[in-house]
């Protein structure tokens, strides 16, 4: 029985540090990119969609932003609770929530990188890498 209490206690001691490890960190990945023809050759025709997740203790902002022509547009801005299950990172998001690209998508925590997974339109898997700003 201490055995199972031991190994218990130290399983939780590593959830515990993977989630501190990780709180106050800002973490960014692209998540997308617009092209637009024009009649006119036009420096500024696309766009670039990134996501970034601000991580606090237990909260965590999301924020879809666009980026063209070096101004930066907020297209969602969303505070959840979060956790770590083993190294999985599970945010809760509520039913009602309007931003589209955190739905669905499974954070894991690899090789002390943050990677995300989702399926495309297209049913594929696709893999998002975050660097740590």
């Amino acid at each position: 029985m201490k055995k199972y209490l031991l190994l218990f206690s130290i399983f939780l001691t590593s959830i515990s540090y993977a989630q501190k490890n990780i709180a106050g960190k800002e973490f960014t990945t692209k998540i997308g990119s617009i092209c637009e023809e024009t009649p006119e050759p036009v420096k500024c025709s696309g766009s670039t969609d990134y996501l970034v997740l601000k991580f606090k203790n237990k909260s965590v902002d999301v924020i879809e932003k666009r980026l063209k022509c070096n101004e930066e547009q907020i297209l969602h801005k969303n505070n959840f609770i979060w956790r770590i299950v083993k190294n999985k990172i599970d945010i809760q998001i509520p039913s009602n929530n309007q931003s589209s690209f955190i739905k669905n998508l499974d954070l894991r925590i690899k090789n002390n990188q943050l990677i995300g997974y989702k399926e495309d339109w297209q049913k594929k898997k696709r893999e998002y890498i975050f660097t740590q700003k």
